[in-house]
């Protein structure tokens, strides 16, 4: 892929298109997906019904591009906690729970709709959306793979395969988001902090072993 940077009218051209998916993104989950149309999401993203076609050809491309979106939000997050993220391993996976709890209660509502909406989609279209996020899981388990390795070097070497261990990290982050979808709207920020101490302490310490420090 070529790093060579984007013409004014590709940069324009790509503006539009993140405008228009914004406009859709929150039309879908004030009003619904059935019940907004494309006319309706180009008034909100102040175009013409005839640009949006210009970009999406579907209402159903939309929610995809939208949950592309998704996708890359949440590799975001594990690069700038895991990768770019400051401090000693353990303190860069709390970080990291923390942050996707957080980031699970803001969109609690899209990725609900994400989650009903994306198996009524044919497999041929979805198909490659699902590559895209099979990719980006397996780099956020390598992101996670970093803090481990460091926090075995830290406590003297370990047996277990890091990234092994960060598959397991990972399942406990997104275990706990989704046994509390519901109350996820509405959690205090202490009770956040808590949930990805919690998170951190056991797969590290176990249940009966509290960290000190």
């Amino acid at each position: 892929m070529s790093n060579r940077p984007l013409s004014r009218k590709e940069r324009e051209k790509l503006a539009r298109q993140q405008e228009i998916v914004a406009a859709a993104r929150e039309l879908f989950l004030r009003q619904g997906y059935h019940e907004t149309t494309l006319e309706e999401i180009a008034h909100h993203a102040e175009f013409g019904k005839g640009t949006i076609y210009n970009y999406f050809a579907s209402k159903e491309d939309l929610f995809l591009a939208i949950f592309d979106q998704l996708i890359g939000e949440m590799e975001e997050i594990a690069r700038r906690t895991l990768i770019e993220g400051e401090g000693p391993g353990r303190q860069r996976l709390t970080t990291y729970a923390s942050t996707m709890i957080h980031y699970s209660c803001d969109n609690v509502k899209l990725i609900a709709l994400v989650m009903h909406r994306i198996h009524q989609i044919s497999r041929e279209k979805v198909r490659p959306y699902l590559a895209r996020f099979s990719s980006v899981m397996r780099n956020i388990w390598h992101a996670i793979s970093i803090p481990v390795r460091m926090e075995q070097e830290q406590q003297g070497g370990c047996a277990y395969d890091p990234l092994k261990l960060a598959i397991l990290f990972e399942g406990l982050v997104r275990t706990y988001n989704m046994s509390r979808f519901g109350p996820l709207q509405s959690m205090p920020e202490e009770e956040i902090e808590q949930a990805a101490k919690m998170i951190t302490t056991i797969f590290f310490d176990g249940i009966g072993k509290p960290h000190k420090g």
